[in-house]
Parts: structure tokens; sequence; C-alpha cells
């Protein structure tokens, strides 16, 4: 897979919305409930009543957890059916939520200066044109706004990662190769069901991204980073998911970025 377009991420996760709106919108997904989601939302910057953006909504789940915490959320995506699901949600749970559907490299149905805030809750690593993305968030923003975003860690969680175990077979860290290998890739997901149910399997695509890929791109579009954090599961977090054992102990599964619009 050497190229990939956004026509083909779209389709992608269209082909994969069923299975990814049973895992993500239906509480599966742990590692997000537990870890990813509380520690981003501890990141944020107070979000006000304002309006704010979601960049790469999926099914609204984030949308949602924001617009409970009294923020005026507007969420896009490019797979039509996410935002299909999303709407149906808001239907049936209204929370005052609009659903639109875009490219977070384009967002030109907004204006300039349209929104207090924008987030995106690991979304970006999808998409093929980081700077673009940064540019159109940058445009949509009033002086003064925030963007608050979410990735996999690009200095560790890559395509080929993996854990790197000692002679008894014991993990002692992460095994990184192939860092400057810039070609998008198929990830493949099992999402373990809680309930019993048989998992389901998707392939989801994902830019090589590198850590100066991501400040670059912010920088560029003329944003001012504020801060940036390696959030470290807590003791009582990696108890409650073994999963998280290993992150707390060797290694940050995720990157948080923070930034304003100058």
């Amino acid at each position: 897979m050497n190229t990939l377009s956004e026509a083909d991420v779209a389709a992608a996760w269209n082909d994969q919305s069923a299975a990814w709106i049973a895992y993500a919108g239906g509480d599966q997904d742990r590692m997000r409930s537990l870890f990813i989601e509380p520690a981003f939302v501890q990141f944020l910057a107070p979000l006000g009543r304002g309006p704010v953006i979601d960049l790469g909504c999926g099914e609204g789940r984030t949308t949602r957890l924001l617009a409970r915490m009294g923020a005026r959320m507007t969420g896009i995506d490019l797979a039509r059916r996410m935002i299909e699901a999303a709407r149906a949600r808001e239907a049936a749970e209204p929370l005052g939520i609009d659903y639109r559907l875009d490219s977070f490299t384009d967002l030109s149905q907004f204006a300039d200066g349209a929104f207090d805030h924008a987030v995106s809750m690991m979304a970006l690593m999808d998409g093929p044109d980081l700077p673009a993305a940064m540019r159109a968030a940058h445009r949509i923003l009033r002086p003064g706004g925030t963007l608050h975003f979410s990735v996999l860690h690009p200095a560790f969680w890559r395509h080929g990662a993996g854990w790197a175990r000692n002679g008894k077979g014991e993990v002692r860290g992460v095994l990184v190769t192939d860092y400057w290998d810039e070609r998008p890739h198929a990830e493949h997901l099992s999402t373990p069901n809680r309930d019993g149910s048989r998992p389901q399997h998707m392939e989801v695509p994902r830019f090589q991204l590198r850590l100066e890929n991501y400040v670059n791109a912010v920088a560029g579009a003329g944003f001012r980073i504020r801060a940036i954090a390696e959030p470290r599961p807590t003791e009582a977090m990696a108890a409650a998911m073994g999963g998280l054992r290993l992150q707390r102990a060797f290694a940050p599964l995720v990157l948080f970025v923070a930034a304003e619009k100058l």
C-alpha cells in the first residue's frame, strides 16, 4: 500500500462502520474509555459554551462526551455511514449536536473564525494530508482559539512496532522498526467483545507520521504549541485492564498536543 487517498480512507471507514460502531460506540473499547478519554478530557482547556468542532468525529462518541460537559458541538467526518450513525444517535438522544459530512482537510462549509475550539480524538493519523488539516483548522478558529488533539504516539506505536523481550521472554521495552518508512498501511484490529460474542475484525488505514510531522504541521499552519503530553496510565487503570500495564511500565501509547491560534 504505497498511496492512499481521502476517498480510499472514506471507503475503508464506511466498509468497517458497523464493526467500529458496535465496538467504540458500544463501549467495548476499554482502552479508550478507561484511559484515553479521561486523560484527554483532563488535558483539554476549559471549552466553555462557545462553539467547538470535533475533527474526525466518527460515530460521535467524543462529540457526545463534550456536549454532555456543556460544549456547543459540531462533529465532522468524511465517512457517510459514521455521520448517519451519529445523526441517528442525536435524533434518539438530543444533545444539540450538528453533524456534517466533511473532511478535516477541507472545512470550506464553515466560515473563517466560526469556532472557539477544535478537538480531534485519535483521528488525525488516519488522514493523508496533515498540513492541510492544520491549515483548515486554523482558518475556522477565531484568534485565540485552541486546538487539542490526540494521536497514537508516533515514536513508539508504528507499523511493525512490538514489545522487545529478553531471553526469558520477559518484556523489557518497545521495539520500533522502520521509523523512516512513510508508506501508509492497513492496521488489522480485532475487537474483543466483553459480552462473549464473536470478535469482529477490521482493517483501518494508518499513515506513518513522525513526531516532526505533527510539530511542523501545527507550527506551519500558524499555531503556537502550548503543551504536549504523553499520558501514563495510573496504577488503577493498569489494574483494571491488563493491556495498560506494559504501557505504564515502558512507553506512552498516545501523544496529546495543545495549540493556540495567534
